[in-house]
């Protein structure tokens, strides 16, 4: 196989980079075969510079941080709201569609503006072992506000929906963030988290852990510059306009995905590392 048709020239994005990789004392035996476990890599220079990449758990970790961080900061900004539980379940003659969940929050966002309550939310969706979509949901409320029955109140006309208050939003939500999809696809264009109603500072903190690891360590990036994805690839400080290439390229290769980093690993060792475990004589290090 020539390079051109291994080797990718595109810079890893934000879902194969390595902040959604496992901590680095984990990857030590790992490393000695030159390809290292997207689950058992570290990030420093140190370690692998060739990743074996689990999208699936890639996913999974980013749903995990992003919504528990998320519910933490909800909960350092309003501690003495109350955590509402929410749980939307559709029909069995409902289809999915990825617009209900947004569509729900909406209202629920517009019902409380109205009392002049902001809304504060983390949710996620989790699949049946059958593949139907269901949605958790915590939004804090304030003392003596409470939402009506989504469900009665046509906000959730899919199916059934029931809430209750919780004694720990995270502990709640971790349950569920925790458990995995199963071994089942998600919907075409289904998300399966989201988090809303941050602000200040705590929202300058939530977006600063969604960006890449790299990002965050290599250029010492904080928590109050505007560092947003770039058009066309890396991402931009939209104050000073400094633009951050990405150090990591995708290869995808009968049916695996890998990243490597360009500025320590050519293309050509990239393609000889690759080559050398063509039949899955490194399954062992993935998950």
């Amino acid at each position: 196989m020539d390079t051109p048709s291994l080797l990718s020239d595109r810079p890893a994005s934000a879902h194969h980079a390595p902040h959604s990789l496992a901590p680095s004392h984990a990857c030590a035996a790992a490393r000695v075969s030159g390809l290292v476990s997207s689950q058992t890599s570290g990030t420093s220079a140190t370690q692998g510079d060739l990743l074996l990449i689990d999208r699936k758990e890639t996913r999974l970790r980013r749903m995990r941080r992003r919504v528990l961080t998320g519910a933490r900061l909800h909960v350092s900004q309003v501690a003495k709201w109350r955590p509402a539980m929410l749980t939307l379940t559709y029909r069995p003659d409902v289809e999915w569609d990825k617009r209900h969940v947004s569509e729900c929050v909406r209202h629920a966002r517009q019902w409380l503006k109205r009392r002049g309550v902001r809304l504060r939310y983390t949710w996620a969706l989790e699949l049946t072992k059958a593949g139907k979509p269901h949605y958790h949901i915590v939004v804090w409320l304030p003392w003596g506000t409470k939402l009506p029955k989504l469900d009665d109140a046509g906000w959730w006309p899919h199916g059934m929906t029931n809430m209750e208050w919780a004694r720990c939003a995270v502990g709640y939500i971790s349950k569920y963030v925790s458990k995995g999809q199963e071994d089942v696809a998600l919907p075409k264009g289904a998300r399966m988290y989201g988090v809303g109603g941050l602000e200040g500072e705590a929202l300058q903190e939530s977006r600063w852990w969604a960006l890449p690891s790299w990002l965050r360590d290599e250029h010492c990036v904080t928590k109050d510059q505007a560092i947003r994805r770039r058009v066309g690839g890396g991402w931009i400080d939209r104050d000073s306009g400094e633009v951050f290439a990405s150090p990591w390229r995708v290869v995808f290769h009968k049916g695996k995905v890998f990243a490597y980093r360009h500025d320590r690993l050519d293309d050509a060792e990239a393609r000889r590392l690759i080559l050398a475990d063509p039949g899955g004589a490194h399954a062992a290090l993935a998950p």
